[in-house]
Parts: structure tokens; sequence; C-alpha cells
């Protein structure tokens, strides 16, 4: 979504401020935005085809440390919350779509966001699959304070989010 890449600077605004915990982010990198807690998956799950799934999450993870056992520890504990701590070692290559989009959610958690965007996180996901995708997301850590969503299948339609989400559908 264009909105998406405005506030997380994948796309420069052309007029307007970002506003983001206070500071005017607008013309930050997209780096400088993820350390101060806005963290984004796409609609086409950016994996990094050559690496684990671990070493995916990891990249993420890297973002609050330097420490490889650190980030190692963080990318298991956020592949543990996601149900993918199974396939830590699996090449990100070998994935199907639900894994695949399972991973562009884990990535951006390694790092603990406070605002998490999701950009259409169900879209190619079988409908059989979308509500354990939904109840994944529905255990976010508390430290996620707000997760938008903008999803545009108009079939999905998950159940009442609690206070911490703002859900927001795609026109």
């Amino acid at each position: 979504a264009t909105s998406f890449n405005c506030l997380t600077g994948d796309l420069l605004s052309t007029s307007g401020k970002v506003m983001f915990e206070g500071q005017d982010s607008t013309k930050l990198a997209p780096e400088a935005r993820a350390h101060l807690g806005l963290a984004r998956t796409f609609q086409v799950p950016q994996t990094f085809e050559g690496m684990s799934v671990l070493e995916n999450v990891m990249i993420g993870a890297f973002l609050r440390t330097s420490r490889r056992p650190e980030a190692e520890a963080k990318a298991r504990a956020v592949l543990e919350r996601v149900g993918m701590s199974r396939l830590a070692d699996t090449p990100a290559r070998a994935l199907g779509t639900p894994g695949r989009k399972r991973l562009e959610i884990a990535r951006p958690l390694a790092p603990e966001p406070t605002v998490l965007l999701l950009d259409a996180s169900m879209a190619g996901l079988p409908q059989r699959q979308v509500q354990p995708a939904i109840s994944t997301l529905r255990q976010l850590p508390h430290s996620v304070l707000t997760c938008v969503t903008v999803e545009p299948q108009p079939e999905i339609k998950p159940t009442p989010a609690p206070p911490s989400a703002l859900s927001s559908p795609s026109t």
C-alpha cells in the first residue's frame, strides 16, 4: 500500500510530514524509522531465498543487537511465537505461500516494534489457513502497541480486534 510505503520511508512523501513517536520522520531512511519502532510486512513476501528461515528472522533481530547469539535467541523466540520453530533450519526458498507469509510476519517482529503495518498478510492464503493466521496475529507480543492491517480480500473477516489492534480494510 502506498500509505505504508510513505510511512516506512520506502517511498518519499511529496507533501506533508510523517510524524512517529513525536518525531518528524519524513526524511528518515527506512532503517532509522525501524529503529524508532515502526515495522512492516510486504504484500509479496520479501524473503532472502539463499538463507534459512532462522537467518531471515535474525535480520530483523540485528536491528536491536549486533551480537549474533542475542539475535539468534530473539529469532528463535519469534519463530516459536509464530509456529515456525521446527522450520528454523529450512531454506526460505523451500517454503510455500503460507510459510512465506508467516515468515514475512516473523521478521519484523524480531526487533520488537511498537507499530506493525501488515500489508495484505492474508493474500494468497487458502481460506482454511486464514483463521490460523489471524490467531497468530492475535497473539502478538504486548510490546506491539498498534497493528494496522490492510487486507484486500473482502472474504477475510477477522474476529473483533483487541484494543491494541487497528484494522483498516483496503478500498
